[in-house]
C-alpha cells in the first residue's frame, strides 16, 4: 500500500477469528516516508490456537488508515502467516 509522503498512518491487525494483534510495534501513529511508504516489522501477538512456525498458519487482516490535510483513506489486505 502506498500513500502521500508525510501522511499519518495507523494500523489495525487482526488474526484468528478477529483477535486483535496487541504488538507494541503496531501501536501509535506513524509517518509515511518521502515515497509514501512505512514498514511495520513485528512478531505477531494474538490469541490463536496455532502460532506461526507450528502445525498451522494464521490468516489475518491488516487495515491501514492514512490521514493528510484533513482527508482520510483506509485500505485493507488479507494475508497468511
Amino acid at each position: 500500500m502506498r500513500t502521500l509522503a508525510g501522511a499519518s498512518l495507523r494500523i489495525h491487525v487482526t488474526f484468528c477469528r478477529g483477535n486483535v494483534d496487541e504488538s507494541d510495534a503496531l501501536k501509535g501513529t506513524f509517518t509515511a516516508d518521502q515515497m509514501g511508504y512505512h514498514e511495520w516489522d513485528w512478531t505477531p501477538k494474538a490469541a490463536c490456537d496455532n502460532p506461526p512456525g507450528h502445525s498451522g498458519f494464521w490468516q489475518g487482516t491488516a487495515e491501514v488508515t492514512a490521514t493528510l490535510d484533513g482527508q482520510t483513506v483506509t485500505d485493507r489486505i488479507d494475508f497468511l502467516v
